[in-house]
């Protein structure tokens, strides 16, 4: 009998699996085929360049603050035994098997042709209502955004 934490863990990794084959279903459909390509050919420079300056400020403001705060330490998806991120389904009781690889590869081949539309709902999410924030409020949110998935 597996484990509590397996059986969580198993339970998170069914849910991302899940939302990663939904996802893919609607980027293979006719619209997101559309919106995929809309959005990667809008990609330019302007909005590539910095993604290397935050990484690395957003990187180095969570790693200070998981290293100074105890509780910080430890991640959800750690407790369930899981490592890394839980999109690439890494656990301890894979480790050393064949599903060590299996899954991260399953999931990263669901991720990928879906990603452009997960970008552009994270992106309307995170916009919503900056007509109404000042500038001070802005850099909180961007700041706030980026810890965010430092944490996952």
């Amino acid at each position: 009998m597996s484990s509590t934490s397996d059986l969580l863990s198993y339970g998170v990794l069914a849910i991302v699996g899940y939302r990663l084959v939904s996802a893919l279903r609607v980027a293979l459909a006719r619209g997101g085929r559309g919106r995929i390509v809309t959005i990667v050919r809008g990609i330019r420079v302007r909005h590539v360049w910095p993604v290397p300056f935050v990484l690395a400020g957003v990187v180095t403001v969570a790693y200070s603050l998981f290293t100074l705060v105890p509780p910080l330490r430890i991640g959800w998806w750690s407790l369930l035994g899981g490592q890394g991120n839980p999109v690439f389904g890494e656990t301890d009781s894979t480790s050393g098997t064949a599903w060590e690889w299996i899954v991260p590869m399953a999931f990263v081949a669901l991720l990928l042709p879906a990603l452009p539309l997960f970008a552009q709902r994270e992106e309307e999410i995170f916009r919503l209502g900056s007509e109404d924030r000042n500038h001070r409020q802005r850099l909180g949110r961007a700041v706030l955004f980026g810890l965010v998935h430092a944490i996952v």
